[in-house]
Parts: C-alpha cells; structure tokens; sequence
C-alpha cells in the first residue's frame, strides 16, 4: 500500500490535471445546458482512461523498483538484471550506476593485488 501512495504522490500532477480537465469539461457542457448524461459519460471516459493509465504506470513503476531492489540486495552486484532503459534518464542513470560498479570492482582489485603483494614481500 505504501508503494502505491508513493506512486500517487509521484503522479499528484497528472491527478490533478486529470480531475480539471473533467470539471472543465462538465463546466462547457453545464453552460451549453446540455443534460447531465453527457457530463458523467465523458467524465466516466476521464476516469477509466486514467485508471487505466495509473494502474499501467503503476505496474512499471513497481517493476522498476523490484529489478533496483534485486540490484541492490545482491551479494554481487550485477547490473546486467537490468532491463533496457526507457527514456534518457533512465539510461543516464544505468551509466552512473555501471561507472560507480566499475570504480567499485578497481577499488576491490587495488586492494587484492596489494594484500597479495604484501604476501609475497612477507614470505620471501
């Protein structure tokens, strides 16, 4: 539940602009003097098309979040679990994360080879 209060929080713009566009709808057509029929048809067209666009931004937002999650939480870090980025942000920050993996990996190396260099000066 908390995951999808935060996804709503991240689409309170697009919410909104959804809920004005219906009342400004219902406004044109109130001063037109239509019935209200028409008013609750496209404001009923108005809230399946958003359902219908929340729940599927819903469910790439939870699926992004599972594959960060699995990236996070494992033991070695594999970015290859990632899917292909969707948009610029996306691939830039994929970019961060294999550049910081890599800086990551030659910290790792550096130290290894200078304990083995250290085990090497110590035996001899």
């Amino acid at each position: 539940m908390k995951l999808f209060l935060d996804y709503l929080n991240k689409i309170k713009f697009h919410i909104l602009l959804m809920i004005f566009s219906t009342i400004f709808t219902g406004i044109i057509f109130f001063l037109y003097q239509l019935s209200p029929e028409p008013v609750l048809y496209v404001a009923l067209l108005w809230l399946l098309s958003g359902l219908t666009a929340c729940m599927t931004g819903f469910s790439n937002y939870r699926k992004k979040l599972q594959q960060l999650t699995l990236v996070a939480t494992a033991p070695d870090i594999n970015l290859s679990r990632m899917d292909t980025p969707s948009d610029q942000i996306e691939s830039l920050q994929q970019d961060i994360m294999h550049r910081l993996n890599q800086m990551r990996m030659n910290v790792e190396n550096a130290g290894q080879k200078s304990l083995e260099e250290m085990t090497d000066y110590y035996t001899m």
